[in-house]
């Protein structure tokens, strides 16, 4: 049968999916937002605020491969509406916690949720859009976490200014998400067989694999290991780049904290433009383009704890915003094709979670280890040196 390429079915169901990601962003963030506040409320230390986000990430990396095989039984429509109720309910129970233990539970079940949230969106991109259309609305929506952070960085002080209490931030993202819930319901939706630019869609009975088929290919282990890299040159970036700025070039908080600020900034540019980038090339080319965005993210990788002056750092973290953003689009571009067969895109899309997840797991530790280990912050290059180089 020929295949029937809808433009604009394809682009609305590309915006829904985009607003469901960013709804699980704006929730995954909200404890940086109103950290401080959280810490007086329930008179808690940082290490046990930070909690609030590790556990997130450790729910989130141990769901990521079920999600995918998930998504192969029930659908991908279905996995987001169910996604988006367990988001709801982890928020309104963050909303109400009354101590510090519930609040932890909730954004424990926050991260069952945020697992599954990492596969829906590139199955729909991939099952609406060709191959070689894939690369723009697969690096617009890589942003999502870009969008989702400066809508809750921005939005949370005011909350918290004009209703004295951080958890209104919560009842905040549990609106945005039952918002979101009712576009999925009527707008996000798998194609038909004509207009699917996929062979078989997971949740539609069509070709039976095993999960252990799913995960023979290696071009899918090294898509993970190419999302890990990304992933954690970033990690070492968000967790430590504003200490470093103040301890080793002197500079105060509040600057800090806005240099840091401009690589979101640097990734949305990065986004729209990688997506650009990869309509024009090839795809047979994209593996090609995802070694130089592997190397190229390696340079500044290695340069991010070795800034020779305080002139040079805006700069540097904007080029570093935009240079990250071109790699997700990219991964989500080939996994289609990684796969062993069009069935196991979820497996795919799982496994590519696992390196996207735990390197929030992993991440802020093994930095930190090599910091205080050979005492200093340059010491962060040695294992940004050893992942990008294998």
């Amino acid at each position: 049968m020929e295949k029937t390429f809808n433009p604009g079915k394809a682009w609305l169901v590309t915006i829904v999916a985009l607003l469901l990601s960013t709804a699980f962003a704006l929730s995954q963030f909200q404890p940086p937002a109103v950290m401080l506040q959280i810490m007086q409320t329930y008179n808690i230390d940082p290490v046990a605020a930070g909690n609030t986000m590790n556990f997130v990430g450790i729910v989130a990396t141990i769901v990521s491969l079920p999600a995918g095989m998930v998504m192969m039984k029930i659908g991908a429509r279905n996995l987001a509406i169910i996604d988006l109720g367990v988001a709801i309910l982890a928020n309104v129970l963050g909303a109400i916690a009354p101590n510090y233990e519930m609040l932890l539970a909730s954004r424990a079940l926050f991260g069952f949720g945020y697992g599954l949230c990492m596969v829906i969106m590139p199955q729909f991109i991939a099952s609406w859009f060709p191959a070689q259309k894939r690369g723009l609305p697969n690096s617009i929506t890589s942003c999502w976490v870009a969008f989702g952070q400066i809508i809750v960085l921005n939005v949370a002080p005011i909350i918290v200014n004009v209703t004295g209490n951080f958890q209104n931030v919560w009842w905040f993202s549990t609106a945005f998400c039952a918002v979101v819930l009712v576009l999925v319901i009527f707008f996000l939706k798998l194609p038909s067989e004509q207009e699917s630019q996929l062979d078989d869609q997971p949740g539609k009975g069509g070709e039976k694999v095993s999960v252990l088929a799913g995960m023979k290919s290696v071009s899918v282990w090294t898509l993970l290991f190419a999302f890990f890299v990304f992933g954690y040159v970033i990690s070492a970036f968000a967790s430590y780049f504003p200490t470093y700025l103040q301890q080793d070039l002197a500079m105060d908080l509040g600057t800090a904290n806005f240099c840091t600020s401009v690589m979101t900034m640097g990734n949305i540019v990065g986004g729209f433009v990688g997506g650009a980038i990869l309509a024009k090339i090839s795809v047979r080319n994209y593996p090609k383009w995802l070694l130089i965005l592997v190397l190229i993210i390696s340079g500044v990788g290695l340069c991010m704890f070795n800034m020779p002056s305080a002139a040079v750092v805006i700069p540097y973290a904007a080029l570093t915003g935009f240079v990250m953003q071109m790699l997700p689009g990219t991964v989500f571009s080939i996994a289609p094709d990684a796969s062993v067969s069009p069935a196991t895109l979820g497996i795919t899309l799982g496994v590519i979670g696992i390196g996207q997840n735990i390197v929030g797991v992993m991440g802020t530790a093994v930095s930190s280890f090599f910091q205080v280990t050979f005492g200093g912050w340059s010491a962060l290059t040695i294992p940004i040196a050893i992942f990008c180089a294998i």
